[in-house]
């Protein structure tokens, strides 16, 4: 049980970055270089993986403990995504990357949606980051 969480939490993740870096791999016309130094920035990951599950964790334990908040579990997941970016202002950027965090949020939470229903999406983006990582290093 706590392993498939961890690892749903996991693919949700890699699906999540999965699509940045394909996004990413197109804005930069397929440089790898260009591609490579992005990438391998640690924040990317570090939001991705850290605060994406840490918050996810958060918020589906709370609807675990008290039910009438389970019908907002996804509002929580997209409205974290956006106010992660709040403590750094209100300007027209912050709100531009709020959006950007919202959507993101969005991602996550079909990734951990369609990885409670296949094994194969599981393990697919749990290893397509870790592929990602041993080829920009």
């Amino acid at each position: 049980m706590v392993w498939r969480y961890i690892t749903e939490k996991l693919a949700a993740a890699g699906f999540a970055i999965t699509i940045i870096f394909c996004y990413l791999l197109v804005i930069k016309s397929f440089n790898l270089s260009e591609f490579s130094e992005v990438a391998h920035t640690w924040t990317l990951w570090a939001v991705t993986f850290g605060y994406g599950i840490g918050i996810t964790s958060i918020i589906d334990g709370i609807t675990e403990k008290w039910a009438a908040f389970t019908r907002y579990k996804n509002a929580g997941y997209i409205l974290a995504g956006a106010l992660f970016f709040l403590p750094f202002g209100i300007s027209v950027y912050t709100i531009i990357v709020g959006v950007t965090g919202a959507l993101i949020a969005g991602i996550f939470l079909a990734g951990q949606t369609m990885a409670k229903n296949s094994k194969l999406f599981t393990s697919a983006f749990i290893i397509i980051p870790l592929l990602v990582l041993l080829l920009i290093q």
